[in-house]
């Protein structure tokens, strides 16, 4: 008794851990799922900006074409290529086009000179100074407000964008200078910038001798993103950008800035990328998405169904024990009756929630139906096939627990077997073998049914390949016998006396209740039940007062049997 009790305790400790298990490995299944697409999410956003960064590069192709075409472009065939373009249109991301002519120092009155007569009457190269060599921006479009502030301004004064020269000239490639604030930057919106540098020059031979200047594309980086990407991607995705490597004075880009969203960082990953000899790291934080009306559903029905079984379960064991210690305590049929009735009552008050939770998980199946992913459908599965097994073992503790009235009559033993029989998935590598004579008892049909299926198919779950089930009637002067023998292995020495016992089984699953009922049931009609080994072999005895000698029933199961083979006749 106290062991059944303590067993209680530990299936409730066990039951609440598998629940645990399932629900952990749903949440980092679902945890996983997230940042895979999360993963997904920033490759497509690194894409994206990159590839549009090589889209506006063809921008400065179609530009260095157009120098290439003629010694010296005018300012009004400038403009045509431009109108051209559709800028504003196909590029919204980008401030301005423009030219930057190599200008040495004796040159330099001369290049001055000539952007008056383009009517530029202020034309300076700014920073004023005497240098060596000049980089001024001649041209640039749409000439806005903003673009007008960078006419003149020598692109070789300062020391980033030089150094963007400097590498353009070595490897006469497009290039992109580091992070910088562009003469452009005229109000308080104050952005950082780049820019793209594709060379010119005089002749094929691609030197640095031979560079004559550089067409242009000016970035204010806020603006490029927001003219790049759609700002809802930034809702549940963080994005830093930064010049050559992660510090903060290297910090280009911040999509809080345009669009401040509270983070907890749920994810992370740093994307290197390199570009017109320039290195950029794409930083990545990421929220966890909210869960669909699907995930969200299965993550509160694993907890709560787990739960609720577990109780039952818990609830079920204390009262398996409580009524077995009546039994022993029980010195009269009233107080066995009593245990039954308790049992009945109890099985209802089981029942009763577990066909709720089974009743809501059909409806939610139904209700999501296509929507149900394969590991959705596998955890309800689950919770399926596990509310299943609590109503059978509930429906075993039950009988085993009541003791309920026998109804006899008069019935044709050969029908019970054949009806049960013919109720049991029986493989086709396992040959039952009936009785040829006939037996009618005085008897309860339905119970007498119970105990010839739970025998029978024990019997065909002990055979491991091909095998025989052969059941026989025999009678002497006071008893009538019924046996059930099988081929299989047979029972274990040290198992075989114990095989009635509540709760004792050879198998890996079921309650260990089967045998049990079955000799109740047997005892009920004051007869024995046996079993021996070589071959496994159970026999039922029951007195002899018990049968019938009125040969005028009919034997259904003769009946029964010659209908099977007058329809297997017809098919053949």
């Amino acid at each position: 008794m106290e062991k059944l009790l303590s067993l209680s305790w530990v299936i409730l400790v066990a039951s609440l851990l598998f629940t645990s298990m399932i629900w952990i490995s749903y949440s980092l299944e679902e945890q996983n799922s997230q940042k895979q697409n999360f993963l997904k999410d920033t490759d497509f956003l690194t894409l994206l900006i990159t590839d549009e960064l090589k889209q506006y590069g063809q921008v400065l192709v179609g530009a260095k074409g157009l120098y290439a075409a003629s010694n010296e472009v005018e300012l009004s065939e400038w403009n045509t290529f431009i109108d051209s373009q559709n800028l504003p249109t196909r590029f919204p991301g980008l401030q301005g086009v423009g030219y930057v002519e190599h200008t040495l120092h004796e040159n330099r009155d001369k290049l001055i000179a000539k952007m008056v007569d383009y009517g530029f009457v202020n034309y300076q190269i700014l920073p004023q100074g005497d240098r060596s060599e000049y980089y001024p921006v001649l041209f640039v479009a749409p000439l806005d407000i903003r673009n007008e502030k960078a006419i003149g301004f020598d692109i070789y004064s300062e020391q980033i964008r030089q150094d963007a020269v400097n590498l353009l000239k070595k490897t006469g490639d497009t290039t992109i200078t580091g992070k910088i604030i562009l003469v452009q930057e005229i109000d308080d919106d104050i952005q950082y910038g780049f820019l793209m540098l594709t060379p010119i020059y005089s002749n094929e031979a691609n030197s640095s001798d031979t560079l004559t200047g550089m067409v242009y594309a000016v970035f204010r980086i806020n603006d490029f993103i927001l003219g790049t990407v759609d700002g809802h991607l930034f809702d549940n995705i963080k994005l830093k950008i930064y010049d050559t490597s992660v510090s903060d004075e290297n910090l280009f880009f911040d999509s809080q800035e345009l669009h401040d969203t509270t983070f907890d960082d749920d994810f992370s990953t740093e994307i290197f990328v390199s570009i017109n000899n320039r290195d950029w790291v794409f930083s990545y934080a990421g929220n966890s998405v909210p869960l669909n009306l699907v995930e969200a559903l299965v993550q509160i029905f694993i907890p709560v169904v787990g739960i609720a079984m577990s109780l039952l379960l818990f609830y079920m064991f204390r009262i398996f024990a409580t009524n077995i210690k009546l039994t022993q305590e029980a010195a009269n049929s009233e107080k066995i009756t009593t245990i039954g009735t308790m049992a009945s009552r109890m099985s209802h008050d089981l029942k009763n929630p577990l066909t709720v939770i089974k009743s809501s998980l059909e409806l939610l199946k139904m209700n999501l139906g296509p929507d149900l992913d394969e590991k959705t459908k596998n955890y309800t599965k689950r919770i399926d096939d596990s509310i299943d097994s609590i109503f059978s073992i509930i429906d075993d503790v039950l009988e085993f627990a009541k003791n309920s009235k026998l109804h006899k009559e008069k019935t044709s033993i050969n029908f019970l077997l054949e009806t049960v029989v013919s109720n049991i998935d029986v493989p086709k590598d396992i040959q039952i073998k009936l009785p040829e004579n006939k037996m009618t008892l005085n008897c309860d049909s339905s119970k007498m049914k119970s105990v010839f299926s739970n025998l029978i198919t024990n019997s065909i779950q002990s055979i491991e390949n091909n095998g025989t089930i052969t059941i026989s009637i025999e009678s002497d002067s006071k008893n009538a016998f019924i046996s059930i023998v099988d081929s299989g292995p047979g029972i274990p020495k040290d198992k075989i006396s114990r095989i009635f016992d509540p709760l004792f089984t050879t198998k890996s699953s079921g309650t260990g209740l089967g045998l049990g009922i079955c000799r109740n049931i047997i005892e009920q009609h004051r007869g024995t039940i046996s079993v021996h080994n070589n071959p496994t072999t159970f026999t039922i005895s029951l007195p002899k007062t018990l049968a019938s000698d009125d040969d005028n029933v009919v034997d259904a199961g003769v009946v029964l049997k010659k209908m099977l083979k007058d329809i297997k006749k017809d098919e053949t």
